[in-house]
C-alpha cells in the first residue's frame, strides 16, 4: 500500500486548484510548495461536508478527507480508485480518464446510499486528479418535482374540455356546444351567439390578429389555427386556441364554417411556471460551477481570536448584501452586520458547553437594514494553530413568517366571531370552532365525522345544494345563505362562504366554511321587505358597483322582473332578463346613476317608462348616493313615484284653464264682433230711414236706392240674428234632423243660382259639378240644414277668394259601407294654416283677425256648418294649405229613394272614359251655360253619355290630349286664356278627325265661314235649341232620339 503524500504537498495542490477554478485559468506546471504544514490542510478539508480525495497518475488514492471516508465506509488510501469505489464512482474507468485528459475536468452525477452527488474532477499537472463529492439531492428532488408537474400538465391537456362551434353563412346562424358556453362563462338560455357579440369577447389586443387570420384563411381557402386571449363580460381573461375550417358549394363559395375552441389558460400558466423553473435551473447550473460558492447554504469561516471572516461563499455574501472582498478580513461589527444580543448570548453558551451549535435560530440585521432569521450550525476547528469556527446556515425568514401566519390563523379561527367548519372532500366534519358550538349547541365530539346536513331545515331545494357542490368541486368559492335547524330546534339563518382547500398538487383535500349568524338581519330584512312592498312608490338599493341589493315589488313589476333573481346583478345584466322594451331604460338608468355618483349629491329627474301593453308611465325619481370615509362609492338609494295621473291632471287643468281663458277671449271678441255686426246694418237702417222721413223733397230714384239699402241692411241684420239663434239652438243639443225627400242636384243648383251672382260681382267664377242624375240624387235628408251648411261654406269661399275660382260639387263614394255622399266646396283663396285646421271649427274662431275685420262676420259659420253636419250623421273634412286654397268636404250618408245603387252614374273620371257610352267635351267658361247643356243632354234629350267640362281653351286642349276616347267637342268661341278658335287649331293637329262644333252668340254667315275656316266641323248659335242640338248629335254621334 502506497504511503500518502505530505499534507503540505496536498494543501498546495488544493489551494492551487481553488485559485484555478475560481479564476477559470489553466493550471501552471510549478511544483507544489513544501512549506505548508500538514495539519493545516487536514483541518481545513476535514471541516468540509463534501467528500474530497486525491488520485495519482497510476490511479492510486493518495488522500481522502473525513467526509469521503464516511461516504465509502473505510480508509482506502493507496488502493486503486476504480477498485476501491467501483460501484460508486464508475466514471473512474479508463474511458473516463481519456475524457478527463482530453478536457482537463469533468462533472458527473451518481447515487450513493440513497443520495445524489455531483462528482467534480480536475486533472493536475502530473496527471493526478482531485475529486470532490457534492450532495445534490435537493436539486434532484426539484427536478423530479418538475418532471412530475410536466406529467400532470400532459394529463390535464388530455382531459381538457374543447368547445365546438359552427356558423351557417346562408342564414348567418351560429351554433355552440355546451362547452363553448362554459368557456365563455355565459348562460345559454339568455345568450345567443352572433358575430357581433362573439367579437366582443376577443381581447382588444388580439382583435386585429384574429380578423387578419380569418381573412387570410378565407381568401386562401385554408384551414386556420390561432391562439389569442379572451376578455369575458365579467372582466376575466382567458387564453384559447381556435381551430377552424370551411365548407364550400360547387361554385367555391363558403357556405359554413366549423371548428373548436380550447381553453388553454391553465397551459399558459404552466408554461410561465416552466419558464421560471428553467431560469432557476440555469441559475443552479451556474451555481454548481463553483465548488464552494455553488452551495445554497450560507457558509462562513471566522477566527475566534478577532471574529474576522477568513472565508465566505457567494451565498453568504449575497445574503448579507456585501461582496466577498468586503467581508473577508472584516468582522461583523466593523461592517454593521448585527446579530441580536440575546442570540449572541445563546451561541456563546452553547459553544462553551458543547463546543458546537446545532440548528439554532438567530436574527441578523443586514446591510440594507432588513431583519432576517437564519438557522445556523457551528463547529470549532483549528487552522494554522488558530481556533476557527465553521458556520453553515439557512435563511428561514419566509418559513418563520409562514409559521407566524399559521399561528395567527389558528388563533383567529379559534377566536373567530364566525362559525368555522372544516370538512373532508366528502363533506364529513373534521373540525368546528367554539363559535359553532355557541351558535348551534353541538360540540366537535357530537358532529365529528358527520355531514353538515344534520343542520338542514329543509327550506333549501336539492337544486340549491347541487349548485353549491358543483361550484366548490370545481375549485371555486361558493357564497350563499342556509336556513339551519340548531340543536334546540330553533331555525336560524346563516350567511356562508365555502372555500376549497388544495394541497401543493392543486388537489382539493378539504372544504372550509365560514358562517355568520344573520337571523336577526333576515328578520329585519323581512320586516323591511314587507314595509317597502306595501309602499306604492318604487324603491331600489344598489351597491357602489351598481349591483342590485334590494328592490320592492313595485320596482320589479315596473321593470318586468317579478320572477327574476335580481340580487347582485347590474342594470346591464338585468336588461337581458326582461322584455327588450326595457333595454334602453336600463341604459338610461346607468347614465343617471353615474350622474348622481359624480355630482356626489341627491339627483332628481323624470323618466318616461314603457310597459308591455304599450302604456307610457311618467315617474319622478330621486337618487341618493352614499360614500365611504375614503370617498369610494358605497351605495345608491333610488325612490320613484308614479306621477302619470298627476301630470295628466295638471295637463287637464292647464287645458281647462287655457280653454277658459280662450272662451273668455272668444266671448269678448264675439260680443265686440256682434256689436259691430249689429250696429253696422242698424246704422244703415236708422240712418237712411231718418233721411227718408226728414227729407220730403227726395227724388223717387234716391228713395228707391235708400230703400234698397235699408232692405239689404235688414237682411244682413237678420243673418246675424239667425246665426246667433242657430248657435244657441245647437248649444241646447236638442236639435234633430228632419228627414225628407230632397233632390240634391236641385239644392246645389239653387245655391249656385244665388251665389253665382255674387261670384260674378267678385269676378271669381263659380262652377257646379253634379255627381249623379236627378233621379239618383233624390235622397232622404234635412234640406234646410244641408242648405245652411253649404251656404256657410260658400260664403266663406267667396269671402276669402280674390282670384281663381270656386267649385261646388259632390261625388258618391261607394267604397264605404253604406255609401256616402261627399259634397265639397273648393276654392283657390288664401288657405288656412295646418295648425288651425282643428280650431277653425270652434265657435267664434277666426284665423286672421286683420282679414276678418275687413270681411266681417262673427266666426260662427264653420261651427254652425260642422254641428249641423254632425246632426245629419256626417262630418266635415278640411284640406288646405296657406296660400294654396281650401277644400271643405261634407260627408253625409247616402239614403237614396231608389234602393239600387250598383248602376248609379259616377262623376266623370278617367275610369268612365273607358266605357262604351259617347263622351262629349263641353268647352264653356260660363257655368250657367254648361249647366244648361248638361240638363238639355241628360234630362231633355235623355242621351246616355259622359260629359267633361273644360273652363277655358287650354283645359280643352289638355283634356283632348289625355282622353283619346272623346267623341265630340262643343267649343265655345269666346273663352279666357285661349279662345275657341285657337283651341280648335291645336286639337285638330293631333285629333284631325275629332268633330268640333262651334257654339257662339254670333250667327251671321261670316261667323259660320270663320268657324269652318278655323277647323270647326259645324256651327251652332246661342241660344241653343233642343232640335238643333239633336241634329248635331245625330250627325256626329250617329244617335237617334
Amino acid at each position: 500500500m502506497k504511503v500518502s503524500p505530505t499534507y503540505e504537498e496536498l494543501l498546495k495542490k488544493v489551494e492551487y486548484y481553488e485559485k484555478k477554478y475560481e479564476n477559470n485559468d489553466s493550471f501552471s506546471d510549478e511544483s507544489l510548495s513544501n512549506n505548508i504544514q500538514e495539519k493545516k490542510l487536514n483541518t481545513y478539508l476535514n471541516a468540509f461536508k463534501d467528500g474530497v480525495y486525491l488520485c495519482s497518475a497510476n490511479k492510486e488514492i493518495e488522500y481522502l478527507n473525513s467526509a469521503m471516508i464516511a461516504k465509502i465506509g473505510r480508509n482506502a488510501l493507496g488502493e486503486k480508485c476504480y477498485k476501491a469505489i467501483y460501484n460508486l464512482d464508475e466514471p473512474c474507468s479508463y474511458c473516463y480518464y481519456d475524457t478527463l485528459k482530453e478536457k482537463g475536468k469533468t462533472s458527473v452525477e451518481l447515487k450513493l446510499n440513497n443520495k445524489n452527488y455531483l462528482v467534480s474532477s480536475v486533472l493536475l499537472e502530473n496527471d493526478s486528479k482531485i475529486t470532490i463529492y457534492t450532495d445534490i439531492s435537493k436539486l434532484k428532488q426539484t427536478e423530479a418535482d418538475l418532471r412530475k408537474n410536466l406529467i400532470e400538465f400532459e394529463e390535464i391537456q388530455q382531459i381538457a374540455k374543447i368547445g365546438n362551434w359552427e356558423r351557417n353563412y346562408i342564414n348567418d346562424k351560429i351554433t355552440w356546444s355546451n362547452e363553448m358556453y362554459n368557456i365563455s362563462e355565459v348562460d345559454p338560455k339568455s345568450f345567443k351567439p352572433s358575430i357581433q357579440n362573439i367579437n366582443q369577447f376577443i381581447h382588444p389586443d388580439y382583435i386585429e390578429k384574429h380578423q387578419n387570420t380569418l381573412k387570410k384563411s378565407l381568401e386562401g381557402k385554408q384551414n386556420y389555427s390561432i391562439e389569442f386571449k379572451l376578455l369575458l363580460p365579467n372582466g376575466k381573461e382567458k387564453w384559447v386556441v381556435q381551430h377552424g375550417t370551411r365548407a364550400y358549394n360547387n361554385e367555391g363559395i363558403a357556405i359554413r364554417s366549423y371548428g373548436n375552441l380550447q381553453d388553454i389558460t391553465l397551459q399558459k400558466n404552466i408554461e410561465l411556471e416552466l419558464i421560471q423553473l428553467k431560469e432557476k435551473a440555469e441559475e443552479n447550473e451556474l451555481y454548481f460551477r463553483s465548488i464552494f460558492d455553488a452551495q445554497p447554504s450560507l457558509i462562513s469561516v471566522t477566527k475566534v481570536s478577532d471574529s474576522t471572516f477568513t472565508f465566505v461563499n457567494k451565498s453568504f455574501a449575497k445574503f448579507t448584501g456585501y461582496t466577498k472582498k468586503e467581508l473577508t478580513g472584516s468582522n461583523a461589527q466593523n461592517i454593521n452586520l448585527i446579530i441580536n444580543a440575546n442570540d449572541i448570548t445563546t451561541i456563546n453558551t452553547e459553544l462553551e458547553k458543547r463546543r458546537k451549535v446545532s440548528n439554532t435560530e438567530i436574527t441578523i440585521t443586514l446591510k440594507n437594514g432588513s431583519l432576517k432569521t437564519v438557522d445556523i450550525s457551528m463547529r470549532f476547528f483549528k487552522y494554522m494553530n488558530e481556533l476557527h469556527i465553521l458556520t453553515t446556515g439557512q435563511d428561514i425568514t419566509e418559513q418563520q413568517k409562514v409559521k407566524e401566519e399559521a399561528k395567527k390563523l389558528s388563533v383567529a379561527v379559534e377566536q373567530s366571531a364566525s362559525s368555522i367548519v372544516i370538512t373532508d372532500v366528502y363533506g364529513n366534519i373534521e373540525y368546528v370552532n367554539p363559535k359553532f358550538t355557541e351558535v348551534t349547541g353541538y360540540t366537535l365530539k357530537e358532529v365529528f365525522g358527520k355531514n353538515p346536513r344534520i343542520l338542514s331545515s329543509g327550506k333549501q331545494s336539492n337544486a340549491y345544494y347541487e349548485e353549491m357542490w358543483k361550484k366548490i368541486m370545481a375549485g371555486e368559492i361558493w357564497r350563499g345563505e342556509f336556513s339551519n335547524k340548531i340543536k334546540n330546534g330553533n331555525i336560524i339563518w346563516e350567511q356562508v362562504s365555502i372555500t376549497p382547500i388544495k394541497n401543493e398538487k392543486g388537489e382539493i383535500v378539504n372544504f372550509l366554511a365560514d358562517k355568520e349568524d344573520i337571523t336577526a338581519l333576515k328578520e329585519s330584512e323581512e320586516l323591511l321587505k314587507s314595509f317597502i312592498n306595501s309602499v306604492p312608490d318604487i324603491i331600489c338599493y344598489k351597491d357602489g358597483k351598481g349591483k342590485w341589493l334590494l328592490a320592492n315589488n313595485a320596482r320589479l313589476e315596473l321593470f318586468g322582473l317579478i320572477d327574476v333573481d335580481y340580487f347582485g346583478k347590474t342594470d346591464a345584466e338585468l336588461a337581458h332578463c326582461t322584455n327588450v322594451i326595457y333595454k334602453e331604460l336600463f341604459s338610461s338608468c346607468e347614465i343617471s346613476d353615474e350622474i348622481a355618483w359624480r355630482n356626489k349629491k341627491t339627483s332628481k329627474g323624470i323618466k318616461i317608462i314603457p310597459s308591455i301593453n304599450g302604456e307610457q308611465k311618467e315617474y319622478d325619481f330621486v337618487k341618493i348616493p352614499t360614500f365611504y370615509n375614503n370617498g369610494t362609492r358605497k351605495a345608491l338609494a333610488i325612490i320613484g313615484r308614479d306621477i302619470t295621473e298627476l301630470k295628466k291632471k295638471e295637463k287637464e287643468l292647464k287645458l281647462a284653464k287655457n280653454k277658459a281663458v280662450e272662451s273668455d277671449r272668444l266671448k269678448t271678441e264675439f260680443l265686440n264682433n256682434m256689436s259691430h255686426e249689429i250696429r253696422t246694418p242698424l246704422n244703415g237702417i236708422i240712418g237712411f230711414s231718418e233721411i227718408i222721413t226728414e227729407n220730403t223733397n227726395i227724388s223717387n230714384e234716391k228713395r228707391r236706392n235708400y230703400g234698397a239699402i235699408i232692405k239689404s241692411s235688414g237682411n244682413q241684420l237678420v243673418k246675424v240674428i239667425d246665426d246667433i239663434l242657430e248657435i244657441s239652438r245647437l248649444g241646447t243639443k236638442q236639435v234633430k234632423a228632419i228627414q225628407n225627400k230632397v233632390n240634391l242636384n236641385n239644392v246645389l243648383l239653387h245655391l249656385f243660382s244665388i251665389f253665382d251672382i255674387k261670384a260674378k260681382e267678385n269676378k271669381v267664377p263659380l262652377y257646379l259639378k253634379k255627381g249623379l242624375l236627378d233621379t239618383e240624387s233624390t235622397i232622404y235628408t234635412d234640406e234646410s240644414k244641408l242648405i245652411k251648411i253649404l251656404s256657410n261654406l260658400l260664403e266663406n269661399a267667396l269671402k276669402f277668394t280674390e282670384a281663381g275660382s270656386i267649385e261646388l260639387g259632390y261625388i258618391l263614394n261607394k267604397t264605404t259601407n253604406p255609401p256616402q255622399l261627399e259634397i265639397y266646396v273648393k276654392d283657390t283663396g288664401i288657405g288656412i294654416n295646418k295648425t288651425n285646421h282643428k280650431s277653425i271649427f270652434d265657435r267664434f274662431s277666426q284665423e286672421e283677425k286683420e282679414i276678418s275685420q275687413k270681411t266681417g262676420g262673427l266666426g260662427l259659420g264653420l261651427s254652425i256648418a260642422k254641428e249641423n253636419a254632425e246632426i245629419l250623421g256626417g262630418t266635415i273634412q278640411l284640406k288646405s294649405k296657406k296660400g294654396s286654397g281650401t277644400t271643405f268636404t261634407v260627408i253625409i250618408p247616402y239614403k237614396p229613394i231608389q234602393s239600387n245603387t250598383e248602376n248609379i252614374n259616377r262623376p266623370t273620371t278617367s275610369e268612365t272614359l273607358k266605357t262604351s257610352k259617347p263622351i262629349i267635351l263641353i268647352a264653356e267658361d260660363e257655368e250657367v251655360n254648361y249647366i244648361f247643356l248638361e240638363t238639355l243632354l241628360h234630362d231633355s234629350i235623355k242621351l246616355n253619355c259622359t260629359l267633361i267640362h273644360a273652363k277655358n281653351g287650354i283645359e280643352a286642349v289638355e283634356i283632348c290630349k289625355n282622353n283619346p276616347a272623346i267623341n265630340l267637342v262643343l267649343m265655345d268661341i269666346k273663352m279666357p286664356q285661349l279662345n275657341g278658335y285657337q283651341a280648335t287649331k291645336l286639337i285638330k293637329k293631333f285629333r284631325p278627325n275629332l268633330p268640333i262644333v262651334a257654339q257662339t252668340a254670333y250667327s251671321t254667315q261670316n261667323d259660320i265661314n270663320t268657324s269652318k275656316t278655323m277647323g270647326c266641323d259645324d256651327f251652332i248659335s246661342k241660344p241653343i235649341r233642343k232640335k238643333t242640338l239633336n241634329a248635331i248629335l245625330t250627325t256626329y254621334l250617329k244617335v237617334k232620339n
